[in-house]
């Protein structure tokens, strides 16, 4: 029993730091605890209910594909000489939304400085990417075409004059180009490519289809920052196509000769433009296609814009013009063909002049009486006109098609213009027979009329006119072989032509032609290009077929309005056809080029 006056033992409860420390530790512990369950949690949606889903994710991220380049195809003459190639090439670009405006202004001036560039391009290139800037743009190209030495001197030049933020704007692609070894000497027929290597004239368009490439696709392993790669060459989504190799007609020594000598003979009688073709008349193959002003496609921009029409134009195709005299063996093989005359037949008897009705009809000089032959040899209109209204209406109409005027050759170049003749509705017996006969009143293109030639001299087989030889690819050849489309003459009639068109040589309006141990035969032409016939503009022309014996070529050259020395067509036309062929077959004498006016 306690005594009076005692007190009782108690502890008193804990106070202090001591108890808000435990209290803080649990509620760590707890969060703790909440959190790691609620990770765990998650990572068990993700790893077990989500697997698949982050599993595909995680491979989109990491494995990728990339472009595979592949090459556009070459443009080959016949002799296998390159003609026209892509290589492989970088542009320079930048992006202005990541650049100071100063580090733009440095790196324009600093790349044009380097490149020798136009004070012009490089004030449109700053002003475009400042502009660019200003509206949020991303690339712009400063130059292209470049080589690798090229863009690396570049790379450090800027490196060391902008900036690492500004630097890192800089950027370099792959890319390329094409190239014409061989400059303007095939530039019309080759046309050109835009800056995307796309064809926009020439055969670079027609060819287009098959000479472009078809880029694949590779996979590829990459790291988080998308930088680095590792390829796996075996495993490609799409494999890259090269284009097809395009292996053409032309004749690189020909179409040299005939671009040489074309060249020399406008400068020499002082023309405005002229052009040539050179065929094989026993397949219809173009050896040389050639016009005068001509361009180098591969600068073809660079040209002031006055003159790329006249320079880019193809007039072997995109021409058509009243012939001339050059029509006179067509009509006179049609003639021997229908039986309404004969090689010996009297069917002019001399003058200078016919009338017929209101109309005359006037030849360069008299040449006396004149049989059928003589009236081709010495180029009578008066003896032509005969065997036109003998012709009529509708045989000149059927001799027009037989020969393929009046539609399209089907060459294959893109521009290529039908020709024109006259309806048989408003055909005149007295203008349009008798003018279709000497050259006049019908349109034709060169390569129709070097065409219908060729069928004259080659025993009457009319070709289509071709370029492309063939197109290749590993594995894969596509031919295009030679197509006969109509036999407008017989052998016989063929035979007769050529033996009188030797003649013209010999001794008719091409008798200055005329080379030592070398036989070969043609026609001259000399028509009026003015709208009104004002007799102020000539077109010159000369065709001719070589060698005599076995003809294998025909050549054709037409030259626009000569200015100097003469105008007539065996004169200024003449002198050029001569000279390819006494280059091309290496005749050593040289022709009897003549330097006075002579009639056509």
């Amino acid at each position: 029993m306690r005594s009076p006056g005692s007190k009782s033992c108690q502890i008193p409860p804990e106070e202090g730091p001591g108890r808000l420390s435990r209290v803080y530790l649990v509620l760590v512990l707890g969060a703790l605890s909440a959190g790691y369950g609620a990770l765990a949690v998650r990572l068990w949606c993700i790893q077990v209910l989500a697997h698949q889903r982050y599993s595909d994710l995680g491979r989109e991220i990491q494995r990728g594909t990339d472009r595979v380049e592949a090459s556009k195809g070459d443009i080959i003459s016949r002799d296998g000489i390159i003609l026209a190639r892509s290589l492989q090439s970088f542009e320079l670009g930048l992006d202005p939304s990541k650049m100071s405006r100063e580090g733009i202004i440095e790196a324009v001036q600093t790349l044009f400085s380097r490149l020798e560039e136009p004070d012009e391009v490089r004030r449109d290139r700053l002003e475009d990417a400042l502009r660019r800037r200003e509206k949020g743009g991303r690339y712009v190209r400063l130059a292209r075409d470049l080589d690798e030495e090229s863009v690396a001197a570049l790379k450090k030049s800027l490196a060391e004059r902008l900036s690492r933020e500004d630097a890192r704007a800089v950027c370099c692609l792959p890319s390329s180009h094409r190239v014409y070894p061989h400059g303007a000497l095939v530039s019309q027929l080759l046309g050109a490519c835009d800056v995307e290597g796309r064809g926009i004239e020439g055969l670079e368009l027609a060819l287009d289809p098959f000479l472009r490439q078809q880029s694949g696709r590779r996979l590829v392993i990459k790291d988080a920052l998308q930088r680095s790669r590792i390829y796996y060459p075996q495993s490609s989504e799409v494999r890259p196509i090269d284009g097809y190799d395009a292996a053409l007609t032309i004749e690189l020594r020909m179409q040299r000769i005939l671009a040489d000598e074309l060249e020399r003979g406008i400068d020499t009688f002082k023309a405005a433009a002229g052009l040539g073709i050179v065929m094989d008349c026993r397949s219809g193959a173009v050896l040389a296609m050639a016009s005068h002003p001509s361009y180098d496609p591969g600068l073809y921009h660079l040209y002031p814009s006055e003159e790329q029409t006249e320079r880019r134009r193809n007039r072997g195709v995109e021409s058509a013009y009243e012939p001339g005299s050059v029509m006179k063996p067509v009509v006179a093989s049609m003639a021997l063909e229908h039986g309404l005359t004969r090689r010996d037949e009297l069917i002019w008897g001399g003058g200078d002049s016919r009338r017929l009705g209101p109309r005359v009809v006037r030849d360069v000089r008299d040449h006396g009486p004149l049989t059928m032959e003589e009236v081709v040899v010495y180029s009578s209109n008066c003896g032509m006109s005969e065997l036109g209204l003998r012709l009529g209406r509708d045989r000149l109409i059927d001799a027009l098609e037989r020969f393929g005027f009046g539609r399209k050759t089907g060459i294959g170049l893109p521009g290529e213009r039908s020709g024109k003749t006259r309806d048989r509705e408003a055909w005149s017996e007295l203008y349009t027979s008798v003018s279709v006969s000497f050259g006049y009143a019908v349109m034709v293109t060169p390569i129709q009329l070097c065409t219908a030639f060729c069928s004259i001299v080659n025993g009457g087989y009319l070709y289509r006119p071709r370029i492309l030889a063939h197109l290749d690819r590993p594995g894969e050849r596509i031919e295009n072989p030679p197509e006969v489309v109509g036999r407008p003459v017989r052998e016989e009639t063929s035979r007769q032509m050529r033996e009188i068109l030797l003649r013209v040589v010999q001794e008719g309006t091409g008798k200055y032609l005329q080379m030592d141990g070398f036989l070969f035969g043609g026609k001259s032409g000399t028509a009026d290009m003015g709208p009104l016939y004002t007799k102020e503009n000539y077109l010159a022309s000369f065709v001719a077929f070589a060698p005599y014996e076995n003809p294998e070529i025909v050549v054709l050259v037409m030259i626009e309005k000569p200015k100097a020395r003469s105008y007539y067509g065996s004169t200024v036309a003449g002198s050029v056809v001569a000279s390819v062929l006494r280059r091309y077959y290496r005749v050593e004498d040289e022709a009897y080029i003549v330097t006075v006016n002579r009639p056509s």
